[in-house]
């Protein structure tokens, strides 16, 4: 179960404060730093790498799942079609 926070693109916010802070980017799937302007911006918006990874680490690595090994349905009725025509093409 991913975190939805950690889902969030980083928001610097209408501010100008320029503060240090981590998100958790989901292309590099790692916390990434950038500039917080101190107000505003959303969740994804951490005081440390540490605890950016902390809430962030199962988004890190990519899992696969058993629904991702599992052919769509659209490949049996292709199989099975084309199984068909070749047992009737005899």
């Amino acid at each position: 179960v991913q975190h939805p926070v950690c889902t969030l693109e980083a928001e610097t916010g209408p501010c100008r404060a320029s503060m240090p802070r981590w998100h958790f980017d989901m292309s590099q799937r790692k916390c990434v730093r950038f500039i917080y302007g101190g107000c505003a911006g959303n969740r994804n918006n951490f005081d440390s790498e540490e605890y950016c990874m902390a809430v962030c680490k199962r988004l890190s690595k990519c899992h696969v799942t058993e629904a991702a090994l599992t052919p769509p349905p659209s490949l049996f009725i292709c199989l099975c079609l084309c199984c068909r025509l070749t047992a009737g093409s005899s």
